[in-house]
């Protein structure tokens, strides 16, 4: 009986199921950094809706910017948008 209590804890329902998907369901890769995180989704946030940037705490930097390039700051992090063919970079300062 302990070779089935095995197989079933290994491969049946709900138990491996349930682990395949806490594994598939991670936020981000182990190696990946909580910046880089944060910037990846600034990055999609920028290219899909950057006017919700100032929403989120962002300021345009209408000095810096250019008809060509926007750019918003927050803190130390920047975000730039290239009108166009359109290019977002995220960094620090």
């Amino acid at each position: 009986m302990t070779v089935l209590d095995t197989h079933l804890r290994d491969t049946g329902f709900p138990l491996s199921w349930f682990l395949r998907m806490a594994k598939n369901l991670t936020l981000s890769p182990t190696e990946m950094s909580a910046d880089a995180h944060l910037a990846q989704h600034v990055e999609r946030l920028a290219r899909t809706a950057p006017h919700v940037l100032e929403d989120i705490g962002f300021v345009r930097d209408k000095n810096a910017s250019s008809p060509v390039r926007t750019i918003w700051r927050r803190g130390t992090m920047t975000v730039t948008i290239t009108t166009g063919d359109p290019v977002v970079t995220v960094g620090d300062e």
